[in-house]
């Protein structure tokens, strides 16, 4: 399997391992999917356990690999390199790529990088020339950034522009107008649920706007009337659950004009369908994007 790996500290230096110098990748560990924690407790007089929770453990991946430089003060360097690019206190990420996907987790030195004598090293006196480091991630999912970005638009732009056309001179035309309300399919690729970024934009006057999750039947909504140019954002991604609304570029704290029975929904497994809904049939005044990153359980 082609892999690359590369640890990103808080300043951005990067240190990279694969199967080229001057960092020669030879063995990972700790990629592949976590244990499962089974959370149980016996009950006296009665035989066996009863389950009380499960939960993914945290992962700890090992990186061993051989440095690769031209004279012993090189290979020096390159371990100095290493060293200084490892902060033993700050969270740092660990990026891996494989073939065309890249995934992505936080990760925290729990060892520091050591080195010792490779013997079929040619500089026979050198002692670093073997590495080995681990870290620690603390969340059990890898994300997928390959995915990352991807702007989703859950309303679609209909051209109206038809050829031939004759344009007359002190006559509005339409090139195309925003349709919204319809079911949009999302497919989320990933191994478990996730959270998602949306972003709306009133342009036209829109009444209680809202994002429905037509499967599950469950939505997020702004109770209101809103003019042209108010804008949105709503997050449900897990440990970063907020609602902005945004007019002439001020923030403000959406949360208290949330439709009743609004929740953070999220993106299940597999295919999702989503809709953009308003009351007095002012659906079609709203733009949505959305973006998502697809979580991973092991590589």
């Amino acid at each position: 399997m082609k892999l690359e790996l590369v640890y990103t500290n808080q300043n951005g230096e990067q240190l990279v391992f694969n199967e080229e110098a001057p960092y020669f990748l030879q063995n990972v560990e700790g990629l592949e999917a976590p244990e499962n924690v089974v959370l149980a407790e016996e009950v006296f007089g009665e035989d066996g356990a009863k389950v009380v929770g499960i939960r993914l453990s945290t992962r700890k991946p090992l990186l061993e690999g051989t440095l690769i430089g031209k004279t012993e003060e090189e290979i020096y360097q390159l371990r100095r390199d290493m060293i200084q690019k490892i902060d033993l206190k700050q969270t740092g990420k660990l990026t891996l790529k494989v073939y065309d996907k890249e995934y992505e987790t936080d990760v925290l030195p729990i060892q520091a990088p050591s080195f010792k004598l490779y013997e079929g090293n040619p500089y026979k006196d050198d002692e670093w020339n073997l590495f080995s480091l681990q870290f620690e991630a603390f969340d059990s999912y890898f994300r997928d950034v390959s995915f990352y970005n991807s702007l989703v638009p859950l309303a679609t732009l209909k051209p109206t522009l038809i050829f031939p056309m004759v344009f007359v001179q002190g006559e509005k035309h339409t090139f195309g107008r925003f349709e919204s309300g319809n079911i949009e399919k999302i497919v989320n690729n990933g191994d478990v649920q996730v959270g998602a970024v949306f972003h709306m934009k009133c342009v036209t006057t829109v009444t209680d706007p809202q994002i429905y999750d037509v499967t599950k039947q469950t939505f997020f909504g702004f109770k209101g009337t809103f003019e042209p140019g108010t804008r949105f954002e709503l997050s449900t991604v897990r440990g970063k659950l907020y609602a902005k609304k945004i007019v002439n570029g001020v923030e403000t704290n959406a949360v208290p004009e949330r439709m009743e029975g609004s929740s953070f929904f999220r993106l299940s497994k597999g295919d999702n369908y989503l809709q953009l809904k308003a009351a007095n049939n002012s659906q079609n005044g709203i733009t949505c994007e959305m973006q998502f990153t697809p979580l991973v359980s092991g590589v």
